[in-house]
């Protein structure tokens, strides 16, 4: 960090805040840096009044109340850890640093920027939930190290469930918007760093049940697909940026079942396939300039019977019988 007047150097240097840096691990280089800075603007507010390990405590420990309310990384909880330090920490705040302890902390970090952090989970929340126990912190970061989604969620029987207000932000930190899941239940949102919706997935229980839409930038639809209990069920539908289809079939229970269709951007049909319980099965049927070119059947995703194919002209070109995917030769 920059040099302090040398008034405040002293009372730094004289601290524990040096000890306490050194305990961070080599992941966290960005969290000190930015601990340092946060420190700096303290020690320049209380000015000469900030020189006792028992005054940098308390400071320590608010500071890490506050994170913790507000959804921030509470980047002090390695630091309090320190031998000797743990008694001066006010007691309303070691129940939720135990807790934390009892939870795994999970951290990614990006492969192309080793110590840049991607996403973590498992740092409390603030006081525990009478109903649904200890709320949990999760965040996820851009590339270039800004918070881009952080919210909350809880552990239902092994599974980690949204609850409350969760906050998107783009690139440049700009706060894009925000939603509400409660336990577990609502619509789940997420948008471009220019502000326009990108998708949302209606969740129930923490498994998607309704509607599912993306987006391209600019407005297109680009997709919509219906769900039940955490399976595909309903219409599954994709459509070209000119808002035309793209292709259309259904699910049913999370398998694809019955006709399949796909167009060409000019919105010609191009495919037609029947699906039974998630595998070909039946009709298939290609096209090009609106003219068939292919045509057979499957047999549980395996080609089975006559496939027929015809040219441009469309003049048969080939006839062949097919048994369990392979040409018969008799």
């Amino acid at each position: 960090m920059d040099r302090l007047p040398s008034d405040l150097q002293s009372c730094y240097d004289g601290s524990v805040i040096p000890l306490l840096f050194r305990g961070l691990s080599a992941h966290d280089e960005l969290l000190r840096a930015q601990a340092h800075l946060r420190l700096k603007d303290e020690i320049e507010h209380q000015g000469s009044h900030f020189d006792s390990t028992a005054k940098v405590i308390p400071l320590l420990a608010s500071l890490l109340a506050a994170d913790l309310a507000g959804g921030e990384t509470p980047w002090l909880i390695e630091m309090l850890r320190t031998p000797g330090l743990w008694r001066l920490v006010p007691a309303e705040l070691r129940q939720q640093l135990r807790e934390a302890e009892r939870t795994p902390l999970y951290r990614s970090w990006y492969s192309q920027a080793p110590g840049l952090r991607e996403c973590e989970r498992g740092l409390p929340a603030g006081p525990i939930d009478a109903e649904l126990g200890p709320l949990r912190v999760s965040r996820r970061w851009h590339p270039n190290g800004r918070v881009a989604e952080a919210g909350c969620y809880f552990d239902s029987s092994g599974r980690l469930l949204k609850h409350g207000d969760w906050q998107c932000w783009a690139s440049d930190g700009r706060l894009l918007g925000q939603y509400s899941i409660q336990r577990g239940s609502g619509v789940e949102r997420w948008w471009f760093d220019s502000g326009e919706p990108a998708r949302e997935l209606q969740l129930s229980n923490g498994l998607p049940n309704g509607v599912e839409r993306r987006w391209a930038e600019g407005g297109s639809l680009l997709h919509e697909t219906a769900w039940k209990a955490g399976k595909r069920s309903g219409e599954d539908k994709s459509y070209f940026l000119s808002g035309a289809p793209q292709s259309i079939g259904s699910y049913v229970d999370g398998m694809a079942e019955g006709v399949f269709r796909e167009w060409s951007p000019e919105g010609e049909l191009v495919v037609e396939q029947v699906y039974a319980r998630d595998k070909k099965h039946g009709r298939a049927t290609t096209y090009a300039a609106g003219q068939k070119r292919s045509e057979g059947n499957y047999r549980d995703g395996k080609r089975h019977g006559l496939w027929q194919t015809w040219n441009e002209s469309g003049e048969l070109e080939r006839a062949v019988t097919w048994k369990n995917n392979r040409p018969d030769q008799r």
